[in-house]
């Protein structure tokens, strides 16, 4: 988060730097995407019940983020992909205790978890042959 906030210090005083038309224009859309996307993530990670909801979350705002600008959605997504790894069944169960998750939702989840035995087994990952992909395995 200190690299957020010295990007966004660094374009509200972009007039006391001497910086290149590049440096200017990356300052700005990096300052975006801390202010719409960076911001709320970085402050509800700490919610522990919240984070399988905060991470799908995260994901579908960093794909919807492709809008504004592509390069930066791309970046970010590939990067989040690698952190899939921790996202397994284990942790399916802080999501029932928030409150940003329906009541049927958690119905169904418990229903789900009930039904399929092998599901402590499986790890959100990224298929292979579609890298855009999410399933669990």
């Amino acid at each position: 988060m200190a690299k957020a906030i010295y990007t966004l210090k660094m374009t509200m005083f972009k007039n006391e730097f001497e910086l290149t038309p590049r440096e200017l224009r990356s300052l700005q859309e990096m300052s975006v995407f801390i202010i719409l996307i960076y911001a709320r993530a970085w402050f509800e990670a700490p919610l522990a019940a919240d984070a399988p909801f905060n991470d799908l979350t995260l994901f579908h705002d960093l794909h919807k983020y492709r809008d504004l600008n592509s390069k930066i959605s791309e970046a970010t997504v590939k990067t989040f992909k690698r952190h899939f790894w921790y996202l397994g069944t284990d942790l399916v169960g802080l999501a029932l205790f928030s409150d940003k998750v329906t009541i049927e939702e958690k119905t169904k989840m418990v229903e789900k978890l009930a039904i399929d035995k092998d599901l402590d087994k499986k790890r959100w990952t990224t298929a292979p042959q579609d890298p855009s992909f999410c399933h669990f395995e």
